[in-house]
C-alpha cells in the first residue's frame, strides 16, 4: 500500500473540485431561476415563478435582487450582500441568512418560517404586514426597521439593535427581546402577549394605545416611556426603571412593579387594581389619587409619592407629591 499521507493529499483536490462544481451548479441554477422569475414578474413570454429548494449560495453578492412572490426553501444566503433586495409576498422557509447584509430589504407581506437571521443587517428593512413564525434573529440589526402590522410568533430577537424601529399595530406572541436595544421604538396600537423583554433598553419607547398582556420586562430600562391608554395588565416590571414614564389612563391591573422605580411617572386615571407596588419607588409620581393607591399592594419598602414610607394609609395624603420649598 502507498503512504496514507500521500493518499490523503492526492484525494483533497478531488473533494475541493467536487465542492467547487457543486457551488457553481447552485449559482447557475439560482441565476437561471432569477432570469425566468424576472420575466414572470414582468408578464413576459417564457417566464416562470421562482421555486428554489436546498441551495447553498457562497457569499452571494447580488444587486437589485427581486424575488417577490418566489418560493424559497432551504436556501443559504449566509454572509452575502443583498442591499435593497425585494422579497415582497415571498414564501420563505428554513433559509439561512446569517450575517447577510439586507440593508433596505423588503419583506413586506412575506411569509417567513423557521429561518435564521443571526447577525444579519436589517437596518431600514421593510417587514410591513409580513408573517414571521419561529424565526431566529439573535444579535441582528433592525435600526429604523418598519414592522408595521406584521405578525411575529415565537421569534427570537435577543440582543438585537432596533433603535427607532416601528412596530405600530404589529401582533407578537411568545417572542423574546432579551437585552435588546429598542430605544425610541414605536409600538402604537401593537398587540403583544407573553412577550419577554428582560434587561432590554426601552427608553423613550412609544407604546400608546398598545396591549402588552402578561409580558415580562424585568430589569429593563423604560425611562420616559409612553404607555398612555395602553393595556399592560398582568405584565411584570420587576426592578424596572420607569422614571418619568407616561402611564396615564393605562390598565395596570395585576401588573407587578416590585422594586421598580416610578419616580416622576404620570399615573392619572391608571387602573391599579391588584397592582403590586411593594418595594417600588413612587417618589414624585404625579396625578395619583388615594382611590388608586388603595387598589394596589404596597408595603413598608414602598416609597410613596410624597417621599414617605409605605404601606399607603387612607387619608394620609401620601398620594400627593411634596411641593418644593
Amino acid at each position: 500500500m502507498g503512504d496514507p499521507a500521500k493518499l490523503l493529499i492526492i484525494g483533497e483536490p478531488r473533494a475541493n473540485d467536487q465542492a467547487e462544481e457543486s457551488r457553481l451548479a447552485a449559482d447557475q441554477e439560482f441565476r437561471k431561476a432569477l432570469h425566468l422569475h424576472r420575466l414572470w414578474l414582468n408578464k413576459q413570454e417564457g417566464g416562470a415563478r421562482a421555486s428554489l429548494h436546498e441551495l447553498e449560495l457562497v457569499n452571494p453578492q447580488i444587486a437589485a435582487l427581486n424575488l417577490s412572490f418566489a418560493v424559497l426553501s432551504g436556501i443559504s444566503f449566509a454572509r452575502g450582500s443583498l442591499h435593497g433586495a425585494v422579497f415582497e409576498g415571498a414564501e420563505i422557509e428554513q433559509c439561512d441568512w446569517e450575517d447577510v447584509d439586507l440593508l433596505d430589504a423588503d419583506f413586506s407581506r412575506a411569509e417567513v418560517s423557521r429561518c435564521r437571521f443571526p447577525f444579519a443587517n436589517l437596518n431600514s428593512a421593510t417587514l410591513v404586514e409580513g408573517k414571521f413564525q419561529n424565526v431566529q434573529m439573535p444579535e441582528a440589526r433592525l435600526v429604523g426597521a418598519h414592522c408595521i402590522e406584521a405578525f411575529f410568533s415565537r421569534c427570537d430577537f435577543g440582543l438585537t439593535l432596533a433603535q427607532k424601529s416601528s412596530w405600530n399595530r404589529a401582533r407578537l406572541i411568545e417572542c423574546h427581546f432579551g437585552e435588546s436595544d429598542l430605544t425610541n421604538s414605536v409600538w402604537y396600537g401593537a398587540q403583544c402577549q407573553f412577550v419577554r423583554f428582560p434587561k432590554a433598553n426601552l427608553n423613550a419607547v412609544n407604546g400608546s394605545r398598545s396591549r402588552f398582556l402578561h409580558c415580562e420586562f424585568q430589569y429593563s430600562q423604560l425611562r420616559h416611556a409612553r404607555f398612555s391608554g395602553a393595556d399592560l395588565s398582568g405584565s411584570q416590571f420587576v426592578h424596572c426603571d420607569l422614571t418619568e414614564a407616561d402611564l396615564r389612563q393605562t390598565n395596570l391591573s395585576s401588573a407587578s412593579f416590585r422594586d421598580a422605580t416610578l419616580w416622576g411617572a404620570r399615573l392619572e386615571g391608571a387602573n391599579l387594581r391588584g397592582a403590586d407596588l411593594r418595594g417600588a419607588n413612587l417618589q414624585g409620581a404625579r396625578e395619583l389619587s388615594a382611590a388608586q393607591l388603595l387598589q394596589a399592594r404596597t408595603d413598608k419598602d414602598t416609597i410613596l409619592p410624597n417621599g414617605s414610607g409605605g404601606p399607603y394609609m387612607k387619608f394620609s395624603g401620601a398620594e400627593r407629591t411634596r411641593r418644593a420649598g
